[in-house]
Order: structure tokens, then C-alpha cells, then sequence
């Protein structure tokens, strides 16, 4: 018996894909709880500098992030922060949920990613941060939008692209073979997650608006 060819292969799982998508069937990543903890605190009014701080200080890699952009040219002034506290006074309640928002969610894709899909998730990653400091900037220069919503979408914007590498990774006959598995990907998930950021989004209860960006920012 013959093998299937690449487009067979692809037309395959594109149909299988979007049939799970159709029918709520697509397997969802559970969101992690330092996402889960944060839009808790964000959703509090109630909520200090010292309650942010004292959740992100435990995740090493985040605190770390946060002071870096701190202190980057956008935000520093003359003199550097180096504690957690001090970047998140600097940069504001609001903007550092939706950022530890961004690098927890950036986390979990590399996090997940699979064997003959790296690339295809460091790109992901990179392009969602592309995106979301366009996003920002153009939200603050040129709009009356609100930056911080807009540098969030910017980051969530292509998460759909996280249920969907998840998925691929769990066909057989792909996993045999890494290029075959990298080729699938590269057709099948640009035409398709949108509509699974959608799903994922709204499983991760994020705001109406957000989940516009995830399923209709390709509709310019």
C-alpha cells in the first residue's frame, strides 16, 4: 500500500482539525496559575504593588524579565531598579499584569514545545512579541486606545497556535517524521488558529475584546 502523499497528509489533518474545532473537541491546555493568579489580582481593585510583587517574585525567570524591561530605554530613567518591587513601580500595575500575562503564556509555548516544532514555536514567540510592542506603541501614539489592553491582545493575538502544535504532535504518523511533522505544520496551523485561539481564550475566561483579536485579527 502506497504512502500518502504530503498534500494528502495535509488535507487530512486540516479536515481533523477543524472537525475538533467545529465540535468543541480540540484539547485545551489548562491556564497556568501564575496567569490564573495574576488576572485575579488584576480584577481586584483592591490590589498593591507589594501583592503583585510578592506573586511574581517566585517565578525566577519572570521577575527577571520584568527588570530587564524596566530598564530598558523605553521605561528607564537615569538610575536602574533591581528588585521587582521598583520595576513594577516603574511600569505601573496595569502594564506589568498584561506583561507577566505575555511572558507566563510565552513560557508555556516553549514550555510545550514539541520535538520538530521548535523552530515553528520560537517564531510564534517572537512574532507575538513583534506584535505586541507594535500594538502598544501604535495603541500610544496614534490612537485613544487603551495600550495596555492593546500590547495584551498583541501578545494573545496568534495563541491559538499553542492547542493546535499540542495537537500535531499527537498524530502518529507525524511524530515518525519531524520534517513531514514541520511541513504539516507550517500549512495546516496558519489556516487554523484563529479559530482555535478562540476556543482557548474563551476556556482561559479572557475579556470579549480579547478574544475579537485572537479569531479576527487576521480580517483586516
Amino acid at each position: 500500500m502506497s504512502q500518502p502523499t504530503l498534500t494528502e497528509q495535509v488535507n487530512a489533518v486540516t479536515e481533523t482539525l477543524t472537525q475538533d474545532i467545529k465540535s468543541n473537541k480540540l484539547d485545551l491546555p489548562s491556564p497556568p496559575e501564575l496567569l490564573v493568579s495574576i488576572r485575579q489580582l488584576g480584577a481586584d481593585p483592591d490590589t498593591t504593588t507589594n501583592d503583585i510583587a510578592d506573586l511574581v517574585k517566585h517565578d525566577v525567570n519572570i521577575s527577571g524579565r520584568l527588570i530587564k524591561i524596566a530598564n530598558c530605554a523605553l521605561f528607564a530613567s537615569r538610575h536602574q531598579v533591581s528588585t521587582v518591587h521598583a520595576a513594577i513601580t516603574r511600569l505601573g500595575q496595569k502594564k506589568v499584569q498584561s506583561l507577566v500575562t505575555g511572558l507566563v503564556i510565552g513560557q508555556q509555548i516553549m514550555r510545550n514545545k514539541t520535538k520538530g516544532l521548535e523552530a515553528f514555536c520560537q517564531q510564534s514567540w517572537q512574532n507575538s512579541n513583534a506584535v505586541a510592542a507594535w500594538s502598544y506603541a501604535l495603541a500610544q501614539k496614534k490612537t485613544k486606545l487603551d495600550p495596555e489592553q492593546a500590547l495584551l491582545a498583541g501578545i494573545v493575538h496568534n495563541i491559538g497556535a499553542l492547542p493546535l502544535t499540542l495537537k500535531l504532535n499527537t498524530i502518529p504518523a507525524l511524530k515518525e517524521d519531524p520534517k513531514i511533522l514541520s511541513l504539516v505544520a507550517n500549512v495546516v496551523i496558519p489556516k487554523l488558529y484563529p479559530r482555535a485561539g478562540q476556543l482557548i481564550m474563551q476556556s482561559w475566561h479572557f475579556a470579549p475584546e480579547i478574544i475579537v483579536v485572537a479569531r479576527e485579527h487576521l480580517n483586516l
